[in-house]
């Protein structure tokens, strides 16, 4: 309502080159990215009550910012109303405490079952979580068709990785973001505005987009794509953006190799020739990306 007040307008793409209007859609990702850090961070949050008051409140949030005015139009709607009187809500019973009506047996046995309660919190807590993690998911789809947002596209495909949907990951990285044609994670579009993104914010967003490439890699063995991973991180830096220790690069090296190892292993335990014959190419390749 702020940024409506001060007159931002909402494209439905934002130039990449300009990102003129970006402030909308950048703060759009960091409130749903927030949230998530929150909702999973209740896994170690007990008892179930607590869990249950906080995603509430979490859903509370997310549920404003489905009014989050991310579009275009001519002619702004006017800013909605802030609502100041509630409406008075009688909680009280139609009976009194100390005269309950009678409960009909219908045939069933009624007792305080702990258990039970116990199962209907665990409902009620696994409904909300799902509801807000849906919200997150729509919200950063919202953010990339209006901007190549890679940030937004890591949080897609970790919400696939989660859900043991690898392949769905790989298509977000490897169709989506890099769009079929991979050639470093350097190529990223970036957030150039210096008052939004901080200079060093792209090296530590890109190691990320690295870790969960190769998590996606190890679930699906997809040995091609590993082989253009493999070639991106064994080159130096040609920009200066994709900015890797020694350590952290020999990490990432080893974890390519691990692939291979299971690519191997697999394709020995299946004795299928051709599967075999088609891995020693890429095999042949990779070793001569490492001889570079």
């Amino acid at each position: 309502m702020l940024m409506r007040a001060e007159a931002y307008t909402y494209p439905l793409r934002v130039n990449k080159t300009t990102q003129e209007n970006v402030e909308p859609l950048e703060l759009h990702y960091r409130v749903h990215v927030y949230a998530m850090k929150q909702i999973f961070a209740l896994e170690n949050v007990k008892p179930f009550e607590k869990r249950i008051e906080k995603l509430k409140i979490i859903r509370y949030y997310l549920r404003l910012f489905l009014g989050h005015f991310i579009f275009a139009k001519k002619n702004l709607p006017p800013l909605p109303a802030i609502e100041t009187k509630l409406p008075f809500i009688d909680s009280t019973p139609p009976w009194d405490f100390e005269d309950q009506p009678e409960i009909v047996d219908e045939g069933e046995e009624y007792y305080d079952d702990a258990i039970q309660d116990t199962l209907e919190l665990m409902i009620t807590f696994t409904d909300l979580r799902v509801e807000c993690i849906e919200y997150c998911r729509r919200a950063f789809e919202t953010i990339v068709k209006r901007f190549p947002h890679y940030k937004s596209y890591y949080q897609l495909a970790l919400l696939h990785l989660i859900n043991h949907e690898f392949q769905q990951g790989m298509d977000i990285i490897f169709v989506k973001l890099f769009k079929g044609k991979f050639v470093s994670f350097e190529k990223v579009t970036d957030i150039e505005r210096t008052d939004i993104e901080r200079s060093d914010t792209l090296a530590y967003h890109i190691k990320k987009l690295i870790r969960l490439t190769l998590a996606l890699l190890k679930k699906c063995q997809d040995i091609p794509k590993t082989n253009a991973i493999l070639e991106d991180l064994v080159k130096e830096s040609s920009s200066g953006r994709m900015k890797l220790k020694p350590d952290e690069r020999m990490k990432f090296l080893s974890t390519c190799i691990q692939l291979y190892h299971d690519a191997t292993v697999k394709a020995i335990k299946t004795k299928n020739i051709d599967q075999i014959n088609t891995l020693i190419k890429f095999l042949e390749k990779a070793s001569t990306i490492l001889r570079k």
